[in-house]
C-alpha cells in the first residue's frame, strides 16, 4: 500500500525495572539494541536527569549502540490549568523539552493535553497552550505530538479540534492502541490515525499462541496502513507480566503483522 511502518521500543515498557533501579534509561538503550535488535526508541521525561553531563552520556550511549530517539514522551503539569501563572509555567517547562530533544537528535515530543472542570473553556486553554509550544517547535524544525492520554485527549472529536487549529506541519497525533475507551477504540483510532507522526503500540497480555488478548492488534495495524501512516510503532508493553518477555511477545506479534525492525 506504499506505506513504511517500522518498530521502535518505548522506555516505558521497562518502567518498573527503571523505577525500581534495576536498570537505568542509559541501560535501556543497550537493551533495545543488543537484546532485541531494535535501533529506534522513545524515551520518557521522568526517567531523565536533565543535566548537560547526563545528556552527553545519553548521546554517547545512543551513538555507541547505533540507536536513534524518535520521540520523547513528556509528562509535566497541566497545560489547561485555569490559573494563568501555573499554566504559563507548565507551557514553558514542556517547551524546554524541545531543546532537550534537539540535543540528542530527536525531532518530536509528546505533550499531554491536560484537564479542567470548565469544559469548553479549558479545551480552548489547552489548544492555546499547544499553540505556544508548537510555535517554539516550528522555530526549531520540530514537532509537538498529542496522544490520547486522558483529559481532553480522551475524545477523538476534541483531538480533531487541535488538528484543525494547529495544522500538521509541526503538530500531529500520537495514537495509543489502548488508551481510548474500549467502546470507541477502533473508530477513534480511525479518526486520529491520518494525523499521526508517531504511534504507541500498547500491549497488555498474550495467550499461548502469542496473540494480544485485550486488543485486536491486526485490526489496529490495518487502520494505520489504511491511513497511509509512514513512521514508527513503538512497543509500549504495560502488562503485569515480565517486562522483558512482554517486549519480546509484542515484537514478535508486530512482525507477524508485517511491521519491520
Amino acid at each position: 500500500m506504499g506505506v513504511d511502518v517500522k518498530i521502535s521500543i518505548s522506555a516505558y515498557s521497562l518502567h518498573r525495572n527503571i523505577g525500581e533501579g534495576n536498570i537505568s534509561m542509559l541501560d535501556f538503550i543497550g537493551i533495545a539494541s543488543e537484546r532485541y535488535g531494535v535501533h529506534a526508541v522513545e524515551l520518557n521525561s521522568p526517567f531523565f536527569e536533565n543535566t548537560p553531563g547526563y545528556l552527553k552520556r545519553l548521546k554517547d550511549a545512543l551513538e555507541e549502540h547505533g540507536v536513534a530517539v524518535q520521540n520523547i514522551a513528556v509528562d509535566l503539569g497541566n497545560i489547561a490549568d485555569p490559573d494563568e501563572s501555573k499554566r504559563v509555567e507548565w507551557v514553558n517547562k514542556n517547551a524546554e523539552w524541545l531543546d532537550v530533544a534537539r540535543r540528542i537528535g530527536c525531532r518530536s515530543i509528546r505533550v499531554n493535553a491536560g484537564h479542567a472542570e470548565d469544559g469548553e473553556a479549558g479545551l480552548r486553554r489547552s489548544i492555546e497552550s499547544y499553540r505556544r509550544i508548537v510555535r517554539r517547535a516550528k522555530k526549531l524544525g520540530m514537532a509537538v505530538l498529542l496522544e490520547n492520554h486522558g483529559g481532553y485527549s480522551s475524545d477523538p472529536a476534541s483531538i480533531l479540534r487541535y488538528v484543525s487549529v494547529l495544522g500538521t506541519a509541526n503538530f500531529g497525533t500520537c495514537p495509543d492502541f489502548g488508551n481510548f475507551d474500549p467502546a470507541i477504540r477502533y473508530q477513534a483510532l480511525e479518526k486520529v490515525a491520518p494525523y499521526a507522526k508517531f504511534v504507541h503500540g500498547k500491549t497488555y497480555e498474550f495467550d499461548a499462541e502469542g496473540n494480544e488478548t485485550t486488543l485486536d492488534i491486526p485490526r489496529i495495524i490495518k487502520i494505520l496502513q489504511q491511513a497511509r501512516y509512514n513512521g514508527y510503532v513503538s512497543v509500549e508493553f504495560e502488562g503485569r507480566g515480565d517486562e522483558y518477555e512482554g517486549i519480546g511477545s509484542t515484537l514478535a506479534l508486530f512482525q507477524r503483522c508485517g511491521l519491520e525492525l
